[in-house]
């Protein structure tokens, strides 16, 4: 018979395992999402006519239209974000209650202790 601690060590190994793997996922997206694109390289031709009022005011409307779906976009994007880390909070509290009613109560509160202390720690590491 496996003692309780053993059993214990090895679940909160696997919590740790998971949350970096949920950390890790995000901060992947965050950085793919932040990272600048890249610049496209513009050909300067002397036979190209200068462009006329028409053309600029042309171009600003797209401008702007393309800066609203930038906008939305991110609304969007820090929607995602947020509902991603709603869903790994509650598959943790899941794993957390399960914990919870399989193992003995002292060795739950310490890991527990040990656990939520470890995602309070990456989660200030992420906030800043």
């Amino acid at each position: 018979m496996v003692h309780p601690a053993v059993t214990h060590i090895l679940v909160g190994v696997l919590f740790i395992i998971g949350y970096k793997f949920i950390t890790d996922t995000n901060n992947e997206a965050r950085r793919v999402a932040d990272r600048p694109s890249e610049p496209s390289s513009i050909d300067s031709d002397d036979d190209t006519p200068a462009p006329t009022a028409q053309d600029l005011r042309t171009l600003q409307l797209k401008c702007n239209v393309l800066e609203e779906e930038v906008q939305r976009l991110e609304t969007e994007l820090q929607k995602l974000r947020s509902q991603k880390d709603n869903e790994a909070y509650a598959i943790l509290f899941l794993v957390t209650l399960l914990a919870y009613l399989l193992l003995p109560l002292k060795w739950f509160v310490i890991g527990m202790l040990l656990f939520w202390g470890f995602v309070w720690n990456e989660t200030a590491k992420r906030t800043g």
